[in-house]
């Protein structure tokens, strides 16, 4: 088996996906209100970025979101996904599953106390 990579470890294209991945995880979880889980990680003010973006431009669909904040915040996503370091396959996926695994397994954790 091959060793799991970074965010940084991929190439455009694997990284374009993860983002793009990513920013649909994060918009379901900013309309939900549940993105406390990130404050665990150095991330903030990232977040607080992403967030007053979302905020000033929330008319625009979500697609159309998704794609203003992969071509105007694409940095701040790499910078929070490096923070996490989920783990990734060559071709951008996650390693171990998908977002929504990684933050159950990651509440569960944090209820746990571990």
């Amino acid at each position: 088996m091959t060793d799991k990579l970074s965010i940084t470890d991929l190439d455009q294209k694997a990284s374009d996906t993860a983002v793009q991945v990513f920013i649909e995880f994060y918009l379901n979880h900013y309309r939900d209100g549940s993105l406390d889980i990130l404050a665990q990680y150095p991330v903030d003010h990232y977040v607080a970025e992403i967030n007053q973006f979302i905020f000033e431009n929330n008319a625009y669909q979500p697609e159309q979101m998704q794609a203003l904040l992969l071509a105007d915040l694409k940095q701040y996503f790499i910078d929070i996904i490096a923070a996490v370091n989920p783990g990734y396959q060559q071709n951008g996926a996650l390693a171990n599953g998908d977002w929504e695994k990684w933050y159950q397994e990651t509440a569960a954790n944090l209820q746990t106390g571990q």
